[in-house]
């Protein structure tokens, strides 16, 4: 299977020469309106979503390796655990030539467009194998949307998410922001964190700074989208409804990362 990745030049040769840009975020952030409201409305781009589950499930959870192949036995008999890990060889190895293969078919339906994709985490908020996805993609772009995570909680509370709890939604919104932020930044020419905050206040303006990673620019087109909600609380005061003590909690957890993005949450 290695062999097979490397000598598929024609696969090769493609992704790597494909710049796609991913957009990335934490759930009730403004995505789906950043994506289908305002970019995925330019004539020239193709806009989509990424689901292949090899992008943010785990092999345990791919596999249900703790019951499927006893992994609690041969994770701790150290005379099996040779079996475990010719299972996780094995299957990081399918895990890349799926993806590869996932992204070439991406890629031939979209040759004729800027290529420009939500990439969703998932109900449980898992993080996307960044590192996989730069491997097969050198030139990817990617945009990091990142909202105040209070704002991101009373959202979640208000549909009953992440069970309402204030320490999971921090959590994971500390989690995700982190991981992107961290990985990314190493890589400033291809990553462009937005706040959705300056989406709100200037859509125009901070659209066409990400149509820019792409070579295009705002169209009339879009400004359709600006007044578009892919919400269900319009007209609703949501931050009214989290309490003193879930801001409290929500505080403690997010305050440093929150920092990095222009957040005060105290």
């Amino acid at each position: 299977m290695q062999q097979n990745l490397a000598q598929d030049t024609e696969i090769t040769s493609s992704l790597s020469a494909w710049n796609p840009t991913f957009t990335c975020w934490f759930p009730h952030s403004g995505g789906r309106w950043l994506n289908r409201g305002l970019i995925g409305r330019h004539s020239q781009v193709a806009s989509s979503e990424v689901f292949s589950p090899l992008l943010i499930s785990s092999l345990d959870d791919l596999l249900n390796l703790d019951t499927t192949f006893q992994v609690h036995k041969s994770r701790t008999q150290h005379d099996r655990r040779h079996e475990f890990e010719a299972v996780v060889k094995s299957m990081e190895v399918g895990r890349l030539y799926g993806l590869q293969r996932y992204f070439y078919e991406l890629h031939n339906l979209n040759k004729n467009s800027a290529f420009y994709a939500a990439l969703p985490v998932g109900s449980k908020v898992s993080t996307p194998h960044f590192d996989t996805m730069s491997q097969l993609l050198p030139r990817m772009n990617l945009i990091h949307l990142v909202r105040n995570p209070i704002e991101c909680f009373a959202s979640l509370k208000s549909r009953s998410e992440l069970g309402g709890d204030p320490c999971i939604a921090a959590t994971y919104w500390l989690k995700l922001n982190y991981a992107t932020r961290q990985f990314w930044q190493t890589k400033s020419q291809q990553y462009q964190c937005v706040r959705y905050e300056d989406l709100c206040a200037t859509p125009k303006e901070t659209a066409s700074t990400i149509l820019a990673t792409m070579n295009l620019s705002w169209e009339e087109s879009m400004a359709a989208g600006i007044a578009e909600y892919h919400g269900r609380n319009k007209g609703i005061d949501l931050i009214e409804r989290v309490t003193p003590d879930e801001r409290k909690i929500i505080a403690e957890i997010c305050a440093v990362e929150a920092a990095n993005y222009g957040y005060k949450l105290n």
